[in-house]
């Protein structure tokens, strides 16, 4: 089993480096072919894109990948979005709309309601209290010999009561 595992490994490094030559020889062709037709011979480089326009076109698009994603998945996409759009106006925001007025309405509802009989009843507790409260303000002077002429009078009718009453 040693003896396979140790063949593979001979094996392989025989093919990594064939690969890195190879690598190395199609890079340098590829230098000297450019530097041909663009130092060396600069029409040339004319003369082989009137003849291969239609790989030049489709190498310099690169393949027309963009184009195709773009066809495939951004345009799709855009009409998932308007369609969602559509969607949101219609139905979202009529929902949303609605129930802002349905809020309104019941604000409004709500602010003659507590204007009306809520504040309405604090208001005549208030009221009252204020009128009844005219009928004891004059027997507040701020007068001290007032309060003892009443702690007076009240002291006699207490007596006056006890002693003439039965």
């Amino acid at each position: 089993v040693q003896e396979a595992e140790h063949a593979a490994e001979e094996a392989s490094h025989g093919l990594e480096l064939m690969l890195m030559l190879t690598s190395i020889a199609v890079a340098l062709a590829g230098i000297s072919f450019a530097y041909l037709i663009y130092i060396k011979i600069p029409s040339r480089a004319n003369e082989l894109y009137e003849r291969f326009q239609g790989a030049y076109q489709v190498l310099w698009n690169k393949y027309y990948v963009d184009e195709l994603y773009d066809m495939l998945f951004v345009n799709r996409t855009k009409d998932a979005g308007d369609a969602l759009w559509v969607i949101d106006d219609a139905l979202v925001d009529g929902v949303v709309n609605g129930v802002s007025n349905a809020t309104k309405r019941s604000a409004s509802t709500s602010v003659a309601f507590d204007d009306m009989v809520v504040d309405g009843a604090v208001n005549a507790v208030g009221d009252e209290l204020s009128w009844s409260s005219r009928i004891f303000r004059g027997w507040q002077t701020g007068y001290v010999q007032n309060y003892a002429l009443i702690i007076t009078l009240g002291i006699f009718a207490i007596i006056s009561a006890y002693l003439f009453l039965p």
